[in-house]
């Protein structure tokens, strides 16, 4: 849960990428691109995953592709 606070809310968010059996931190989602946290696995070009956002233990999941995929390190990754 969220924390109150004297001058208003703040939820918690977890986000994460999950590709088979591999997650993912994500720091960051944007329309097309998101901000992994480590990448210490290279994720091959069209790889399919589930984008997933935890709010307030709400869990929403999109399944989304990489069309470049990640070589090991990468941060910022492209999606569709």
């Amino acid at each position: 849960m969220g924390k109150q606070w004297k001058d208003g809310y703040s939820a918690s968010v977890d986000l994460y990428l999950m590709i088979g059996d591999q997650h993912f931190g994500v720091g960051e989602v944007g329309p097309d691109a998101l901000v992994l946290d480590r990448n210490d696995t290279a994720i091959p070009p069209g790889a399919q995953g589930d984008l997933v956002i935890v709010i307030d233990g709400e869990k929403t999941s999109q399944t989304i592709i990489l069309p470049h995929g990640a070589p090991i390190g990468a941060d910022e990754v492209a999606y569709f």
